[in-house]
């Protein structure tokens, strides 16, 4: 039986103009943005900088070999998209913060945060450590930080490691005293799906390439005494050669090859699993981390977390004129703006919406950003665009919103006042990634893909016309805004609302009447 909800979103095919409202629902990420000017500074000059490099290596050598093999570049694509799309962001945060001189303005507050507390004793007594306490605390974090880094992005940046990483679980079954033939032949069974997903795109010659990169920078860049014990192996018997170490894993690793992986599985032991020289190598950085670093850092983000919280307090108590939002945190937020174009530097500014034109005018076979496919560039050559035309005879693609949104609400729908749907939220502009840290509402921008070019994919590209009829299509003209639209909202969905009347009220209130309640909107 097909599934039939009890409500749907209709769809408007009226598209947007600039000014109307627009809201958008679904499950952010994490934001940050009450993280005090050294946890800041920190991100700015250690973290990001760690991140950039260390993803930039990986992408250079991927491209490299995806250049030279097609069938390479098909089974990396995803992958090689994924790693470059928080490479460009932190890019993008680091530039935003330099430009909004975010660090400047997070250290001014404080400064005034500081200067409030001191003017009283109650608020010195219990305020007066929190500024102290974070600090201490970032200086703290800051020698550990860039080693932390590294374990998440170097290490755990090479393929083999993350598989010998899957293996920990059937390690614990094998070790355990006594023997649990159920527990290992389910550790078994839980990895034969994924070891077959891992392998499908996945080539070891490549992942050698990053091996030898990424953890050769490991070695060099991350204080001695936090590096794990491995290094010093590469050191005495590869001359500190993280190359000739790289050669000899990839050459002895089972970890390498799906039927060696396959074969091990069929009989596994712990003692063959635990001489494998990439399961070594794993287990050795692994074991470092969480004995030698994560206690000290748990240790000083104890204290920071309670300083965080009497210095959000703090902030709170002195400005209580103004809204503090929580930060994201991967619960369902809404967020409602209006449309709205927007000057992103001199001389420098961008309209509200794009259309196919520029599809055709970007188009680039040579560039992997800007390849279109054939039968789309037929159809937008010939101006096929069937219903989905705007008023002016063109097909929309895109248009801007400055709603606030993060990484988690790419797809999240994006609705009208009268609560039909007008496109996907799937990015932010370039000029605003400082968004997850300081909101800038005159530059935050959240892109969205018009659900008229939606359709148009569905139905022109797809031959998927039936899948469009299935849905409630809407022309209802002009988007209302934020006042009578609710009010038209309600009216234009009476599959939903029967037997109610709409009735607006003097000061344009609104009030929807059924047989015995009534509901204010």
């Amino acid at each position: 039986m097909p599934y039939v909800p009890k409500k749907h979103l209709p769809v408007a095919l009226q598209g947007v103009s600039e000014g109307d409202f627009a809201m958008v629902f679904g499950f952010p990420g994490r934001t940050q943005r009450f993280m005090p000017a050294a946890g800041l500074q920190m991100t700015l000059d250690q973290t990001n900088p760690a991140r950039i490099k260390l993803r930039d290596t990986r992408l250079k050598l991927w491209k490299e070999d995806m250049d030279q093999d097609p069938a390479l570049r098909l089974k990396y694509a995803s992958k090689y998209a994924n790693i470059a799309n928080y490479w460009k962001y932190y890019i993008g945060q680091n530039e935003g913060m330099k430009r909004l001189k975010t660090v400047d303005a997070k250290k001014a507050e404080e400064a005034a945060l500081a200067q409030w507390i001191s003017q009283d004793p109650a608020r010195q007594q219990r305020y007066g450590d929190a500024l102290n306490t974070i600090n201490q605390s970032y200086a703290g974090l800051r020698q550990y930080n860039l080693g932390t880094q590294y374990v998440n992005e170097a290490a755990f940046g090479t393929e083999i490691i993350t598989l010998a990483a899957r293996m920990m679980p059937l390690a614990s079954a094998l070790k355990a005293s006594p023997t649990d033939k159920a527990a290992i032949d389910k550790a078994v069974a839980d990895l034969k799906e994924p070891v077959a997903e891992y392998f499908k795109d996945y080539s070891a010659s490549t992942d050698k390439k990053v091996f030898a990169a990424l953890m050769g920078l490991y070695m060099q860049e991350v204080p001695k005494d936090q590096q794990p014990e491995v290094f010093q192996t590469v050191q005495k018997q590869y001359g500190g050669s993280m190359q000739k170490y790289a050669d000899y894993v990839f050459s002895n690793s089972f970890l390498t090859s799906e039927a060696k992986v396959n074969a091990f599985l069929a009989a596994p032991t712990a003692a063959k699993l635990e001489a494998d020289p990439a399961y070594k190598t794993y287990q050795s950085v692994y074991s470092n981390y969480v004995q030698n670093t994560v206690p000290k850092l748990q240790s000083m983000q104890a204290g920071l977390v309670r300083a965080n919280r009497l210095y959000v307090a703090a902030l709170r108590e002195k400005n209580t004129d103004k809204v503090y939002s929580p930060d994201a945190n991967s619960t369902i937020r809404l967020s409602y703006g209006t449309v709205r174009p927007y000057k992103g530097r001199d001389a420098v500014a961008y309209d509200y919406k794009t259309t196919a034109q520029g599809i055709l005018e970007k188009e680039d076979p040579t560039n992997p950003e800007f390849v279109v496919p054939q039968k789309e560039l037929e159809l937008l050559k010939m101006k096929d665009y069937g219903r989905f035309a705007d008023k002016n005879g063109n097909l929309p693609v895109a248009f801007i919103t400055d709603n606030d949104i993060t990484g988690g609400n790419s797809g999240s729908p994006v609705i009208n006042g009268r609560g039909e749907l007008i496109g996907l939220a799937f990015d932010g502009n370039w000029e605003a990634m400082t968004g997850d840290l300081a909101y800038d509402p005159e530059l935050k921008r959240c892109i969205n893909v018009d659900i008229r070019y939606v359709l148009w994919c569905v139905e022109k590209m797809g031959g998927a016309k039936y899948l469009v009829d299935e849905m409630t299509l809407q022309n209802n003209g002009p988007n209302p805004g934020v006042g009578a639209a609710t009010a038209a909202g309600a009216a234009a969905d009476m599959s939903d609302i029967e037997k109610m009347k709409v009735k607006t009220e003097k000061g344009g209130k609104t009030k929807i009447k059924r047989k015995k309640d009534a509901a204010m909107l």
